[in-house]
């Protein structure tokens, strides 16, 4: 059997699954094809990999073309087939980088020509007024209105 090798950049392993009716019409899982994730998660050595290869069978290619997740998968750029193993890097140049489920790199966080959100809290004094004077205390040390701690 010749060997085919799939490419992902998904960030999660992918179980993709047939399935078959089973009693009372209940859908029973029939075969299932794993296909590795882990793109742009860090190794217990911190590496980060751009993509990741799983070699599968013809047969089970055949199942995964027919997998709508799959086709979905492959349509958005996140899978890609080949019949030629190469080296990881290279051939995932040309997919889409990185899923929702990657995790957040700093770049996720630069913001370019937005302002900083105005916070419009209730407490807060708007800019044209000054802030109020904080309570004084009344004659027993307690501002007025404020219970004793005491209190049972």
């Amino acid at each position: 059997m010749k060997s085919v090798y799939v490419y992902s950049t998904l960030s999660a392993d992918q179980l993709y699954t047939t399935y078959v009716k089973g009693g009372n019409d209940i859908p029973r899982p029939e075969r299932t094809v794993l296909i590795k994730g882990g793109a742009n998660v860090a190794t217990k050595h911190l590496l980060t990999p751009r993509g990741v290869v799983t070699q599968v069978t013809a047969e089970e290619l055949a199942l995964l073309r027919d997998n709508k997740l799959f086709q979905l998968h492959e349509k958005n750029g996140y899978v890609k087939v080949d019949t030629s193993k190469q080296e990881v890097e290279k051939a995932v140049t040309d997919m889409e980088p990185r899923d929702e489920s990657s995790p957040l790199v700093p770049g996720d966080f630069q913001v370019d020509n937005k302002p900083e959100p105005v916070l419009n809290l209730p407490d807060a004094p708007q800019a044209n007024e000054t802030p109020a004077a904080p309570a004084k205390p009344a004659a027993g040390g307690r501002p007025k209105g404020a219970r004793s701690r005491n209190r049972k």
